[in-house]
């Protein structure tokens, strides 16, 4: 193989790799996951890092006592932090 032929190959898989890290990236920046508690009361939204993007409160939750309101939303927000 010829160098120029060397090195266009060489310039093709970089540019593949480029490529491939943006696809990546993009899909990194976009992953988010939102889970509901099993009775419906929760709903938490969280990004690619686990951090908290929107937290939905059902009308189920007003019928929670603070206590378990509270180790639900814990609870929902761990399972969905699994998933992001």
């Amino acid at each position: 193989m010829d160098p120029q032929q060397w090195l266009d190959n060489f310039e093709a898989k970089v540019a593949e790799l480029q490529r491939k890290s943006a696809d990546l990236q993009e899909n990194f920046e976009n992953s988010q996951a939102t889970v509901s508690s099993p009775d419906g009361a929760v709903t938490i939204t969280v990004g690619p890092n686990g951090g908290l993007l929107n937290l939905q409160l059902g009308h189920r939750a007003t019928e929670l006592g603070s206590a378990r309101l509270t180790a639900l939303i814990m609870q929902t927000a761990r399972v969905a932090q699994k998933q992001a």
